[in-house]
């Protein structure tokens, strides 16, 4: 008997985070969803936020804040803000 699994719908990606969507696809297989999936043609990506603020950091502060963000393939200011973020909305945050 050959029967199909049911499997999950995709979730709504707009209402994810960039590390909640990127662990979405870590952990599912996109082979699954290909009639869900549609080509995307714009990459033009909104930006959210809209104002900016300055932190003063020690040198050393800011030299380590630039490693950790290049291991982890970021800029340093996207890494400072996603700390914000994980603070200002906990549960939110990726795991």
């Amino acid at each position: 008997m050959n029967r199909k699994t049911k499997k999950d719908p995709l979730p709504d990606f707009s209402k994810m985070t960039l590390d909640q969507v990127a662990h979405y696809w870590d952990t599912h297989d996109a082979g699954e969803h290909w009639d869900e999936l549609e080509e995307v043609k714009d990459m033009t990506f909104k930006r959210v936020a809209d104002r900016s603020v300055s932190v003063r950091l020690s040198s050393r502060d800011l030299r380590d804040i630039k490693s950790m963000a290049g291991r982890k393939g970021l800029g340093h200011t996207t890494l400072i803000r996603s700390w914000v973020l994980e603070k200002l909305h906990p549960r939110h945050a990726h795991a």
